[in-house]
């Protein structure tokens, strides 16, 4: 049970992380203009040396346009796989 828990928190977080980011790359990729600015963003920061390697949860939240675009694809992921309330199933709403 002890192992069970664990592991079975980390593959339940892997495929919610997993989706987070399909549909990030998926939003960015539908915009270009988008992804040019975050890359701007992203480039700034390292410039400016306020990045590490790996970049931390932290530092991201600082970066307004990604913290925003995370935040914006968050709120679209349980539409985009539709859900299921009290037995019945919402369908999902492409992005």
């Amino acid at each position: 049970a002890l192992i069970a828990r664990p592991t079975s928190n980390v593959l339940a977080g892997s495929n919610t992380t997993a989706t987070l980011l399909r549909s990030i790359l998926h939003f960015l990729l539908k915009h270009p203009k988008s992804l040019q600015r975050l890359v701007t963003e992203l480039q700034a920061a390292a410039n400016e040396g306020r990045l590490s390697d790996p970049v931390t949860w932290n530092e991201a939240r600082e970066l307004p346009f990604l913290d925003a675009r995370i935040k914006e694809v968050l709120e679209r992921i349980a539409p985009l796989e539709g859900v299921k309330v009290c037995g019945q199933r919402i369908k999902g709403v492409p992005l």
